[in-house]
């Protein structure tokens, strides 16, 4: 397994690819299965019908009465955005990765050439995501089986091949990106914007006649013109390959761009000019640079770019839902009005009204997006273990509490950072777009992410101390999938109590429509205490290497 480039970083992936593959696989089950005991009246499927037409900004509402339609509708428009994530930190890791740790150098001399180290890395990505989407097949196989419809293998794996595929070319694009930026972060960072940017561009051009022409602009175009699901519609073999095609010259564009810069480097020069300072001169521009005066400031001046990225990203998803809510509202109304089961299909929340519709839509599906920034923003302690930076830090006289504590000072800021700026976004649009929602309470739907975010970085502080980075990314990145499945479905499948208890969704509840919830946020928040004492623990007693 470690004789090639190809296998070894297979191997690094095996976590990964059985925490996002098995958790999609779930949600997809799950999805078909709870349509064929819920959605049973002709009434109701008429009903649900004209509400997926209202909602078609998620997803083009294709033969959702029945129950490939539905899980394509409700769940597929969202699976390839949570694949995406895990598929850019991996991308942006794969040659930017290698050289933060200093492992690219040793690769390099070996009688290997950048192309064919270039080249095994990206084939072992392909591999991976090519299984995730096979487990996402039989996921849907599994699901049809349990909706008493007919099995389709080959439509179920093609729809885990189109969801691989546009997973793989955000990956790509962060790749790509990664060759013009000195951090792995940076990279995932901005792609994640960008990938936020362009399916927001695809549901824009579905909701709205006369910009259609946008959507054509985004990937998500692609994948949406296949349905392989749903057997009348199947699957679109030029808008497969042009993922492919897609995929491919993202990842050609990186082969000469790495091929001619320095390990370290960037393929373009930002500053222009190369201009040399002699070694006086350089100290005394050190000296003067306030973020090298401190661990706390020269992890948030490092991870700068990435929580923009991220922000910018999140923030235009917040504008553009909200929107939405107010030229959505009246037919909302007209459909939701005296519909049992509509209510306990949104989870009881009253869309009819501006409160209701973003907690059932914006606030539905900003936790998750914001506990995977809470994992990519905490990852950057890991993958530091992994390089070895903190070698040299540990050569001053700083006490190795004070180095955790300084990490986690930073991304504590950088939690703190995205929903305060969210927030005032949100303030802005609601008042823009005359939207009636309470003040204190969203403030408090806001302030309620923050426990959630801390709980998932100080998992992946407590799991450093033990596993690599990329291990640490794919479990906790399969746990918070499998967190908003239980989450997503509760409603529908009617869950046992502390079964639905176990997801952090759930603790974070409706805080737009119910105000705080002091209990679970205080519960969340003294387990990721609890988690970060583990993880500080394990950092003082520990040789670094463990955590590698």
């Amino acid at each position: 397994m470690l004789r090639s480039v190809w296998t070894k970083t297979l191997r690094d992936y095996r976590v990964a690819i059985l925490g996002w593959g098995l958790g999609l696989a779930l949600l997809l089950y799950a999805t078909l299965a709870a349509y064929a005991t819920q959605i049973t009246t002709p009434q109701a499927r008429a009903q649900f019908a004209q509400l997926a037409e209202t909602f078609r900004f998620f997803a083009e509402p294709i033969e959702v009465t029945t129950p490939t339609g539905f899980a394509t509708w409700r769940i597929m428009g969202l699976t390839p955005v949570l694949l995406g994530i895990w598929a850019i930190l991996a991308g942006a890791r794969l040659v930017r990765g290698a050289e933060e740790r200093g492992a690219l150098d040793i690769v390099l001399a070996t009688p290997r050439s950048r192309a064919r180290v270039l080249a095994e890395g990206i084939a072992a990505r392909v591999a991976a995501l090519a299984i995730v989407g096979v487990l996402l097949g039989l996921g849907a196989l599994a699901g049809e089986a349990a909706a008493g419809v007919p099995a389709a293998p080959g439509g179920a794996l093609l729809a885990g091949l189109n969801v691989s595929l546009t997973a793989l070319v955000f990956g790509l694009l962060a790749l790509l990106l990664s060759q013009f930026v000195t951090r792995a972060g940076a990279a995932a960072g901005a792609a994640a914007g960008l990938m936020i940017l362009a399916w927001v561009v695809d549901g824009t051009g579905r909701a709205a006649p006369d910009l259609a022409w946008v959507s054509r602009l985004s990937p998500f175009h692609l994948y949406g013109l296949s349905k392989p699901l749903i057997a009348s519609y199947g699957a679109d073999p030029g808008a497969l390959l042009g993922l492919a095609a897609l995929a491919a010259i993202l990842g050609g564009a990186s082969f000469p761009l790495f091929a001619r810069r320095d390990l370290g480097g960037t393929a373009w020069s930002w500053r222009g000019g190369a201009r040399q300072a002699d070694g006086g001169r350089a100290l005394t521009g050190a000296a003067r640079d306030h973020s090298l005066r401190g661990l706390l400031p020269r992890a948030l001046r490092a991870d700068a770019p990435a929580i923009a990225w991220w922000t910018f990203g999140l923030a235009l998803y917040v504008a553009w839902v909200t929107g939405v809510a107010r030229a959505t509202r009246d037919t909302l109304r007209a459909i939701l009005e005296g519909s049992p089961f509509f209510r306990q299909f949104l989870g009881g929340v009253g869309l009819g009204t501006d409160a209701g519709f973003l907690s059932g839509v914006l606030f539905a599906f900003l936790p998750v997006l914001l506990a995977l920034y809470a994992l990519t923003q905490a990852g950057g302690w890991a993958r530091d273990l992994d390089a070895g930076r903190l070698e040299l830090v540990l050569g001053t006289p700083i006490p190795r509490w004070r180095v955790f504590l300084g990490s986690w000072g930073a991304t504590l800021a950088a939690l703190i950072l995205a929903p305060l700026a969210l927030w005032l976004v949100a303030l802005v649009s609601f008042r823009a777009w005359g939207l009636q929602v309470d003040g204190g309470n969203l403030a408090a739907a806001f302030v309620g992410f923050l426990p959630l975010e801390l709980t998932v970085a100080a998992l992946v502080y407590a799991l450093a101390g033990r596993l690599s980075a990329g291990a640490v990314s794919g479990l906790v990145g399969g746990l918070i999938a499998l967190s908003f499945v239980a989450e997503l479905l509760n409603s529908l499948l009617n869950l046992p109590a502390w079964i639905a208890g176990l997801s952090l969704f759930h603790q974070y509840g409706a805080p737009l429509l119910d105000g705080p919830r002091p209990g679970p946020w205080l519960a969340l928040t003294a387990l990721a205490a609890a988690l970060l004492a583990l993880g500080l623990a394990q950092f003082t007693r520990a040789d670094l290497q463990r955590g590698g």
